[in-house]
């Protein structure tokens, strides 16, 4: 009896800490909320700017990182993927911000001809 019992508490245990069980702590999720990325925001103002300049769709998006600027601002890069009929191109967009405000500053556009992603 009390092997039956341990081996249904390891069963339970397992299914507890299973990435498929909805009870598992997830870093993506609190309380069943998706979480979304510091850049997020940064992300969805690249995209729209990038919109606005080239009146293309945007056919793939990468965050690169964030990169420290001058003292109180902070940098966001992103590499969109832009298709133009038969035209495809990249486009580096950097969005500057205010970090103890999140003010934006500026958003620069530099196009690129290669890709430079690496699918994992």
């Amino acid at each position: 009896m009390t092997r039956q019992l341990g081996k249904i508490a390891l069963l339970l245990a397992l299914c507890l800490i299973s990435p498929l069980s909805p009870l598992a702590l997830h870093p993506s999720s609190v309380n069943g909320q998706a979480v979304q990325p510091e850049y997020a925001k940064w992300g969805i103002v690249a995209m729209e700017a990038t919109k606005a300049k080239y009146g293309v769709p945007i056919v793939d998006y990468r965050h690169i990182g964030r990169f420290a600027s001058a003292p109180g601002t902070a940098e966001e890069r992103f590499k969109l993927w832009l298709k133009d009929g038969n035209r495809e191109f990249g486009v580096i967009v950097s969005v500057q911000f205010y970090t103890a405000s999140d003010r934006l500053i500026t958003v620069k556009f530099r196009e690129t001809d290669r890709p430079t992603f690496r699918r994992t």
